[in-house]
């Protein structure tokens, strides 16, 4: 959470900040009532009185006190701000602002039967005929949560899949009134004190028309890649209430998903080469000492140069083939003898990896010179064989973990080196180290269950 910046130097302040803003209220308020009340809450966003909760370079996201039932001061509404550069200023004039778009989606999603909380109004911000910013204020839902903060901090099993039964038959109801959500994802559904489930954040959603079988094929994809460690139970038990009930239905949805998540998966591997390579909000090109490559955004160039220096005075591992790691307690590095071109494809499947579920580890950086390249990561690096005497407790969280793996497509070449184990099987902590061995290439073995299985028994030693 950081704080907004004070914007008193570039932003109007009371009737001049009125006069530049246009207002689209909701059916049925009262506008005399409320105006001013909405305009004092812009006004504290724009004079940095109110603290931004969300770090993104255009939007931002406020929480506060209307004069809601909440007399002690308690936040009662969101603010959402978007902000507009010089060009599409000018464009939005004419094709309207995002607040107003979501206020009229939210009511139209509301008058088709699915609950979500509406927006009470929607402004924009007109300076020299150029639209600057616009502001979406929401009532906030008392004890509201959304479902990733309910699932990542944890349910008991029985009510974890009642709701993910639950929020499957909710997704469902969506889609038959014509609701297709492309982000359709768990932060974009609330829980309610009260058990409802209400549905959120319309901004890439089309309305109205029947949802096709292939969108909603595509939609359920996104949801599971974003519910990456869920187990398959609860994923079973989500598309059970999707189908209805209907066993024969929730069968062919299993298959068609698994089909479909790899084609997923695919893509996102194809983008994250092009994140990852170039610059942007979450990945800058870096140059050190003959060295370069990529890092992360917060990883500073002057920690990236420390952390390079320590790891190249550290002693390499016997490389296997084409793979080598060093460890200096801080951090650890996966070193290849590559192309610059398959060097990108490793940094992109490991940015893949620690987005699914923390199926490997996140990656800080990549730095090549020559042939020789090195993908950097924090903390020292995991144990790379079982603890135990006996490999046996390890051999059921290791057949999920590589069932996911083979989930996003092929592994070629891996061995027991390649893997990082946690101290004990309860922590259940297998990842994926040479990120290098999958292929995210849309292709996975037959019989990808009893595959994952075969391969965990021979990696263990355990025969079959």
């Amino acid at each position: 959470m950081t704080d907004s910046p004070a914007r008193g130097a570039g932003a109007s302040k009371g009737p001049a900040l009125d006069s530049a803003l246009r207002w689209q209220f909701a059916p049925k308020l009262d506008e005399a009532s409320w105006k001013a009340r909405l305009t004092r809450g812009i006004e504290l966003v724009e004079t940095g009185h109110a603290r931004n909760e969300k770090t993104g370079r255009r939007k931002e996201l406020y929480r506060l006190h209307l004069g809601g039932p909440n007399a002690d001061g308690v936040p009662d509404h969101l603010v959402k701000v978007n902000r507009y550069p010089w060009r599409d200023g000018w464009r939005r004039r004419w094709a309207g602002s995002k607040a107003r778009r979501e206020l009229d989606r939210a009511w139209q999603v509301s008058s088709l039967g699915i609950a979500t909380p509406v927006p009470l109004a929607a402004a924009e911000r007109h300076e020299r005929g150029r639209l600057h910013a616009c502001y979406l204020i929401v009532p906030l839902v008392e004890g509201a949560r959304d479902l990733r903060q309910i699932w990542n901090e944890g349910l008991p099993r029985k009510k974890r899949g009642a709701l993910a039964e639950r929020f499957g038959a909710f997704v469902r109801a969506a889609h038959e009134a014509g609701i297709d959500q492309d982000d359709l994802a768990p932060n974009n559904f609330l829980l309610t004190p009260s058990g409802d489930l209400q549905m959120i954040d319309f901004e890439r959603a089309r309305l109205g028309a029947p949802v096709s079988s292939g969108a909603r094929n595509r939609a359920l994809a996104k949801l599971h890649r974003e519910l990456a460690s869920a187990s398959l139970a609860d994923r079973a038990r989500f598309l059970f209430g999707y189908a209805g009930g209907d066993r024969t239905e929730w069968r062919a949805l299993w298959r068609l998903l698994e089909q479909e998540s790899l084609a997923l998966a695919a893509r996102d591997a194809r983008r994250l080469v092009r994140v990852t390579s170039r610059p942007g909000r979450r990945f800058r090109r870096v140059k050190h000492d003959g060295w370069r490559g990529s890092r992360r955004a917060e990883f500073e160039p002057a920690e990236l140069g420390k952390a390079l220096g320590s790891i190249l005075r550290s002693p390499a591992t016997p490389e296997r083939g084409d793979v080598s790691y060093r460890n200096t307690g801080d951090w650890w590095a996966l070193e290849q003898a590559t192309t610059r071109r398959e060097a990108r494809r490793t940094l992109a499947i490991a940015e893949l990896l620690s987005r699914r579920g923390g199926l490997g580890p996140r990656p800080l950086a990549q730095l090549s010179r020559g042939p020789r390249t090195l993908t950097l990561f924090a903390g020292s690096l995991p144990a790379r064989s079982p603890s135990q005497a006996s490999p046996a407790p390890r051999l059921p969280s290791l057949t999920v973990h590589l069932d996911r793996l083979l989930a996003l497509g092929r592994l070629e070449g891996l061995e027991l080196e390649d893997l990082g184990f946690g101290r004990t099987p309860e922590e259940a902590a297998v990842q994926l180290l040479a990120a290098c061995r999958l292929h995210a290439d849309g292709t996975t073995p037959t019989r990808r269950h009893a595959r994952a299985r075969a391969e965990a028994l021979r990696l263990l030693g355990l025969g079959d």
